[in-house]
């Protein structure tokens, strides 16, 4: 019976293991595209104070602050809506298609990630394990 209980919690152990990993991983590969979206878009605009504002947010959410995953998905909602905004309003924000299609692909980026932050079991436990920091 005790060597069943202790194989048991050994499985446990790895699938809590493999969710704490895959959380890592998924919060490392927001926080880089965010980064790298970031440096995109500041050599486009030739603005580099959102950028810095983006490294610190990228930075702040790799460091494990567990409220910080809800704000950082909750602005990528926001700059999504920004996104389909400049992609119907009838103006010349986003002279060619090219460009359109680029806002497009970025919005589902951000959307696919503040998805992942908001509803992944995998980056929850992370956030919330602090032990394995």
């Amino acid at each position: 019976m005790d060597n069943l209980t202790n194989e048991q919690n050994e499985q446990a152990a790895i699938k809590q293991d493999k969710r704490l990993f895959m959380g890592k991983i998924i919060i490392i590969c927001v926080a880089v595209i965010n980064i790298l979206l970031a440096l995109l878009t500041a050599v486009a605009k030739i603005d580099f104070e959102p950028m810095i504002i983006q490294i610190i947010f990228s930075v702040v959410l790799i460091s494990r602050v567990a409220w910080f995953r809800y704000f950082f998905a909750i602005g990528a909602v926001i700059n999504v809506i920004q996104s389909i905004y400049s992609l119907t309003a009838n103006n010349a924000v986003l002279p060619t298609f090219t460009w359109k299609v680029i806002v497009l692909l970025i919005s589902l980026v951000y959307l696919a990630s503040s998805i992942m932050l908001f509803i992944s079991k995998c980056v929850r436990e992370y956030m919330r394990d602090k032990k394995n920091g």
